[in-house]
Formats: structure tokens, sequence, C-alpha cells
């Protein structure tokens, strides 16, 4: 009776219940379907942005018209080493107004390792909104000390850029005019100033009446450091160098006036002379400390009766005129000059400084010994004194003692004195000394003695290889001779005898390794052709880069050490000359791969996808990675079936997912153990039972290690290179 009460459930219900769970259904795929393809999309991206901090100048072109407009690729693209052409320019249209004002933008720019090279001679152009920011303009100075010409009026009166600014090697012309009235006065800050090598260019803005005050120009004096000129900042042209010491010039008239301020400044640098006071510039004892420093200073001193006095004090003379500018002494006064070179031993010093040899009394350009002398110390004189002197053997001997000879005045001595040739001892000096135009003009017309002599011609062929040609016959096959030319210039192979390249197949293993790499093709006709057989000269040929000619025997296609030096300098090579069988080999690959990270793409088989292949590759460098995420696989190259190729795809992408869950389970397993076991056994007042077994710091090293390999943990090299890895999977957003 109950059952036939009970309420039947229409049709109408049942299917509506029916459609809602299809309709709940619907929803469903549509949700977890826009979720998938989201996580396409970021996938994607990520490995875009990975892409792009590995090889923006390649992969930038490949991204669309809007992504290249994003914040977030362009930051990417600035983290890689080197960048495409549109970031040449980064002030032009080619980036929208948000990209170009950006403060991380900006900042990303300034903190790449090429942002100091590429701007040194450009102007900057810094976003108005960032000129007044204190971080940006702290940032950009190391690098870019001109941007202060550029930056707000609320940081010039700020002391921690006006240091940061001084912190740089090389300040920009009269940066000090950039800087608030305050700084400008600022004692202390004006002397940090004065002691930087380039801080003398802004003295002229320094406040007034600190460059009245004697203190502190006294002060500045004694700290003002002399820039070199051989090292002079990029910033500051030569002709301004030259006015860089005169730090006097900037103190004002009643101090160029002060006689302890002028001294101080001519004893730090004579030419500040120039800027002293008339009356200073007549004082004795002021121009001679001027002269002390620099004789050229002098120049500086007023004509008067100090000047008078000086020029005809021989021992003022002799102590600082003769010896640094002795043709000026002739301008100053005749008697001294008279006076000085009427001594043998006066004239030759002021010789050896410099003075004409016009000036030079006749009765000294007639005293042969006197000549003798003078060539000695002064060798291009040579090319001065008469031709009958020039052709005396003992003057044109004494010469060729120097050793320190130009080019001309040997030229010059052996053709006026052709006695020279035949001379061992100076034949063997110029062998050792000169180079090819001397020697081409000495040695090639020495006699046969000279050319068959070994030590000159051992020591030719090394300052010129070019001059084993001219050696005497008996010398062509000396090994010592063959070798110093090889060693020298790799080319000369070419004029060494088959038959002794085959005897001495270590000269032609020498040739290879000193030959250019650009240029090793070159020398390939010039090594005979037997040796090509010889394992050590094709071990050099293919170590220095050479490529794998048909001339070299197939043998050696198995010779791991061969191929091995394959994959170190010809890697794009090792597919086609290692075998099969190498490249099938675990051991072997390890060895490859320890060499270049890219051959685990070569690895046939399974092999590509074993975890300690892959972790040494991935450990060592970013880009193996490239060859599991696009079509440059060889192996891919060589799938024409569809599927087949999508099966790779997929393989390689599983394999990584695996090996990266395998790699960060690791790193966990070890830190893990550290911040567990490791702390509690060191720490002394942890409760821990294990803290127990702390005996000290080695019993405690001995048991950490010990529990680790019984646990099957990583060592501290292992993890070393599994954080290696784990880093470059990260940048291809793994």
């Amino acid at each position: 009776m109950s059952d036939r009460s009970a309420p039947l459930i229409s049709e109408e219900t049942v299917n509506q219940d029916r459609c809602e769970q299809i309709l709940e259904c619907k929803r469903q795929i549509e949700f977890w379907t826009k979720k998938l393809k989201d996580l396409e999309k970021e996938q994607d991206k990520r490995i875009k942005l990975a892409r792009l901090r590995v090889d923006a100048e390649n992969f930038w072109s490949s991204l669309t018209t809007e992504e290249q407009r994003q914040k977030v690729f362009v930051l990417a693209a600035l983290e890689s080493e080197e960048l495409p052409e549109e970031f040449d320019d980064f002030s032009s249209n080619v980036f929208p107004s948000s990209i170009r004002k950006d403060r991380d933008v900006f900042l990303a720019r300034v903190a790449r390792e090429d942002f100091e090279s590429r701007y040194r001679y450009d102007r900057l152009f810094v976003p108005p909104k960032l000129r007044a920011d204190k971080e940006v303009i702290l940032n950009v100075i190391p690098k870019h000390p001109a941007i202060v010409e550029s930056m707000s009026c609320s940081l010039r009166d700020d002391t921690d850029i006006f240091l940061a600014v001084l912190s740089n090697e090389s300040l920009p012309l009269h940066v000090l005019q950039h800087f608030s009235e305050r700084i400008r006065s600022d004692h202390e800050m004006m002397l940090k100033l004065c002691a930087h090598p380039d801080g003398v260019y802004s003295m002229n803005f320094v406040d007034q009446s600190l460059r009245n005050d004697k203190e502190f120009m006294l002060e500045a004096i004694s700290l003002h450091r002399l820039r070199v000129p051989s090292i002079v900042s990029s910033t500051i042209c030569i002709d301004t160098m030259l006015d860089a010491p005169h730090i006097l010039r900037h103190a004002s008239q009643r101090l160029k006036d002060d006689f302890d301020v002028v001294l101080a400044a001519v004893k730090r640098c004579g030419s500040n002379l120039k800027y002293a006071s008339y009356d200073l510039r007549r004082n004795r004892t002021i121009v001679v400390a001027a002269t002390r420093q620099d004789a050229s200073s002098f120049r500086y001193c007023l004509p008067g009766s100090t000047k008078e006095q000086l020029v005809n004090d021989p021992s003022f003379v002799r102590e600082y005129l003769a010896q640094r500018t002795p043709n000026e002494l002739l301008r100053f006064s005749k008697q001294s000059f008279d006076e000085l070179t009427a001594n043998r031993s006066e004239l030759l010093k002021m010789l050896q400084c410099g003075l004409d040899w016009v000036y030079v009394p006749q009765n000294w350009q007639n005293d042969k010994e006197f000549l003798a002398e003078v060539v000695y110390i002064r060798p291009s004189l040579y090319l001065e004194i008469s031709e009958a002197f020039q052709e005396d053997y003992d003057i044109a001997r004494r010469l060729i003692d120097v050793g320190d000879l130009t080019d001309d005045v040997i030229l010059e001595a052996t053709e006026k004195c052709p006695r020279l040739l035949s001379d061992r001892d100076a034949m063997l000096t110029i062998a050792k000394a000169w180079w090819t135009d001397v020697l081409n003009e000495t040695l090639a017309y020495s006699p046969i003695e000279i050319r068959g002599d070994k030590e000159i011609m051992l020591e030719a062929v090394k300052n010129d290889p070019k001059m084993y040609k001219i050696v005497a016959d008996e010398l062509l096959d000396d090994r010592d001779i063959v070798f110093a030319a090889i060693e020298s210039s790799p080319t000369i192979l070419h004029m060494v005898d088959r038959e002794f390249q085959l005897n001495h197949p270590d000269i032609v293993v020498t040739a290879i390794r000193n030959m250019g790499k650009n240029d090793l093709e070159d020398l390939y006709d010039d090594i005979a052709f037997d040796l090509w057989s010889n394992f050590d000269v094709v071990l050099a040929w293919i170590s220095r880069g050479g490529e794998w000619h048909d001339g070299i025997n197939p043998a050696f296609s198995f010779n791991e050490d061969i191929i091995l030096a394959v994959a170190g300098e010809n890697w794009d090579d090792f597919w086609k000359e290692a075998s099969r069988e190498m490249r099938s080999n675990k051991e072997f690959m390890l060895k490859a791969v320890s060499i270049e990270s890219r051959l685990i793409d070569d690895a046939v088989g399974d092999l590509r996808h074993d975890y300690d292949l892959a972790l040494l590759a991935f450990s060592k460098c970013h880009l193996p990675l490239g060859y599991y995420f696009n079509d440059s696989s060889k192996f891919r190259c060589i799938v024409d079936d569809e599927r087949g190729q999508e099966a790779r795809y997929v393989a390689d992408f599983e394999f990584l997912v695996s090996f990266t869950k395998k790699v960060r389970e690791r790193i966990a397993e070890f830190d893990t153990f550290r911040d567990v076991v490791v702390s509690d056994l060191s720490d002394s007042n942890s409760k821990s039972a294990i803290s127990a077994l702390n005996q000290g710091h080695e019993t405690r090293e001995v048991l950490c290690n010990t529990i680790s390999q019984f646990l099957g943990l990583p060592d501290r090299e292992e993890v070393s290179i599994l954080r290696s890895a784990s880093a470059n999977l990260l940048l291809w957003g793994l």
C-alpha cells in the first residue's frame, strides 16, 4: 500500500537534472580548456623570456610587435649579453614613451656591462621624471659621471652626489659648475676636489673666497695629484692636458703674489711660474725652485738682474740648464755656452741631453776619439758627422757596440763601412738586435762564411724567420735553425724539405701549434702527405681547429684522443667524425660533454636522456637546453615522419620535467640534511639526541659525511653541479 502511495519522479524532472549535469560538464570543460590555454600561454611567455635572456640579439625579431612593446620582454632582453639593433638608440621612437621613460628599464640599461662603453662619448638621455631620482643618479654616476649635467636642481646641493662623482677615476670637464654655491664654498668638499687628478679643471668654479684663502690654497696645492699623460682620461683632450698641473692659475691675484703659495706651487710643478706675479717671476728663490722641478720653466723667468745672474752662474747652468735644455742656453747666455762647450766632459753631457750637432765647435767635430764617444752615447749623431769619419772602421765598430740603434743608423754604417759585413762579432750583434729591413740589407750581402755561421744565423732566424732562405746550404737541414725559424713563423714550413719533415715530425707539430687558427688551412699543402698518418701531427692539427681532411688516415676516426680533440675545436663536426659506437658509449660521451656541453645533442638513442650526461651538460652551460625546445636538434632533422617528430618533442619535454624534478629533489634533500642534522649536530645547546655526537669540528665533519653517504645524499661537489644545472633550467622557464 505504501509503495503505491510513493510519489513518482517524472520523466521531465529526470531530463532536467540530466541537462543541468551536461551544462555543468560543459562549464567545467570550458573552464579547464581556458585554464590550459592560459597555462600554455604563460609557459610560452616564460620560454620566450628565457630565450631573450640568453640570446636577445637573434630572438628579438621573432617576437610580435605587441610583445616588443611590453616592459617585461624589454627587461628580459636587457639581461642578454648581446642586444638587437633596436636597442642601440633607446631615445628614438622604436619603443613607446612609457618604455623609454620607465625607471626599471632605465636602471636595467645602467646595470649592463656595456653601458659605460655605449655612452662614453655620447650624451645620455635621462627621462625628466628620473632626473630628480637620487638612487637613479647614484647608479649612473660610476659609469657615466657626465649625468650630473642632466640632474635636477634639487640634487645639485646633495653632497652624496658630489662625493660619488669624485669617486670616479675621471671627471667631466668643469664638473663643479653643475653644483650649488654651498658645495662650491665648502672647504672640505673643495679639498676633496683638489685631491682628484681632474679636479684642477673645475678650480675656476671654486668660490672666490676659498681661492683667496691662503690656508686653503696651500692645502689644495699639497693635495693636488698630477695625472700621467699616458693614462689621461678620455673625457679630457690632449690640448687641455698641458694646463692640468697649473693650479696656481686659479688662485686669486693676491695669492699669486704670495711667496709661500707660489713657492709651494712651483715645487709641485715648475711651470706654475707662468702664473706667478711679475715680482715673484724675478725672485731668485722662486725661479731656482721652479727650474729644479722643471728646467723648461726657466723660460717664464722675466728679464732682469735675476735672470742675468742665473744664466751667467756656472753652477746653476751646469746643474739645471746644461743637462736639460742645452740649446736654450745659447739663447740665454753665449758666454756660459762657450765656457761649457770648451770642456770635453761638459760638452758630452750637453750632447747626451739633446744639444744640436751644429753648435759643437769645429775642433771637436774633427777629433776622432771624441767622435767615437759621441756615437756611443748618442748614436743618431753618426748621421751628422763628416763622411770621412763615417767611413772610419773604429768609429763604425764603436757604434755597433751600442746595440740599441735605429734602422737608418745601422744601414748607413754598413753602407759607409762595408768592412762591418765581414766582422763576425758585428754581424752577430746585428743578427741579435734587428729585424727584416736591416737583416735583408746586411746579412744578405755578407760573405758565405758569415751566412754559414750557425750562431749568427740562429739569432737571425729568431728575429726574422725569412732569413732561413739566405742561410748557407749546409745549415738548411740543421734542426736548431729550422726549429727556430718555424717557432717564429710557421709559414716557413713551405721552405723545409719533405724528407726533413718526415724525419722530424715534431717540427711540423710546432708549426701547427704556432699557426694562427684563421690561417691554419694555408699550412695544409706545406705538410708532407705521409705525416697525415702520424698521430702527433693529426692530434696537433685537430686540436688547433683544423678540419678533418680526406688525407687524414681513416683509422684515426676510432681514436678517442683525436675525436675528443674534435669535440674541443670543431664540435659541429663531432657527429660526423665520431663513430656511432663512440656516441653510444656513456663514458666516452661524458668526456666529450665535459669538453663541450652542446655535444649532448650528438648522443645516440636513450643516452640523450641519461641523467648523468644531462646533469653534466646542463650544469656547464644553458645552451644545450635549446636542443630540447626547438627544431635545431640533429635528431629531429633526421625524422621525416611528423608523428616521429612529435614523439621526440614529447619525449624531450617529459625528460626535462622529470630531470628538473629530480635535480630539485636532490638539492632539497641536501638542504634538509644540512638544516636538520648538521645544524643539530653543530648546536651545543640543542636538546636533540644527535647533538651528543658532537666531539669537535673534525669529528663532526666525519660524522656528517658518513651519515650523508649512508643516506645516499649528494656531496658538496655534486650539490654545486646540481645548483648550476638548476639555475640554467630556470633560465628556460623550468
